[in-house]
């Protein structure tokens, strides 16, 4: 076999296997398709802004605009009210934001509500909150403590003020000094 006949055939043998290769990532899985892209996609999201006397911060470490629905992953929510000393710290898994309908939710809660100069600590399967009505719902249960005191829900809804209307259930447990 000549020189040329060999430079022919690999030069064949080459196109053929870079086909295959682009044929393959142009039938990529349909969760890799263009239609299923965020619109924007930003990391390490740090936003503030203040609500009715009151200073919200998000961070999270990745966020997704897609239409009206922002998905956030991995955030921490932070709403203090400097006037009253009222705060509530999240940490979420997950959550997302509707900007029409001005809601919140996050999934997997941890964190901690100081009201009067006392924390609590919280625990939550996912907390929503509602700006229209200025209320957090804890719709899958709650779990609250501090040094002294356990109070589980089967739900409940916190209002700006503090105050905590529980239902679905509930069991409480406390210490006297």
């Amino acid at each position: 076999m000549s020189r040329g006949k060999i430079r022919l055939t690999l030069a064949i043998a080459a196109i053929v296997f870079l086909a295959f290769y682009v044929r393959r990532d142009m039938r990529l899985a349909p969760e890799f398709s263009l239609d299923n892209l965020p619109d924007v996609s930003v990391e390490n999201l740090d936003f503030r802004r203040s609500i009715k006397s009151r200073d919200w911060r998000l961070r999270a470490s990745k966020a997704e605009h897609d239409g009206g629905l922002i998905q956030v992953f991995e955030m921490k929510i932070d709403v203090t009210e400097p006037d009253s000393g009222r705060g509530i710290f999240l940490n979420a898994a997950s959550g997302r934001f509707n900007e029409k309908d001005d809601f919140l939710g996050a999934r997997s809660i941890n964190g901690i509500l100081t009201l009067d100069g006392r924390s609590v600590d919280v625990l939550a399967p996912s907390a929503d909150y509602e700006r229209s009505a200025d209320i957090w719902f804890f719709n899958e249960g709650i779990e609250l403590w501090d040094s002294g005191s356990y109070i589980k829900g089967g739900a409940a809804a916190m209002q700006s003020d503090g105050v905590l209307a529980i239902r679905k259930g509930a069991y409480a447990s406390w210490t006297t000094e």
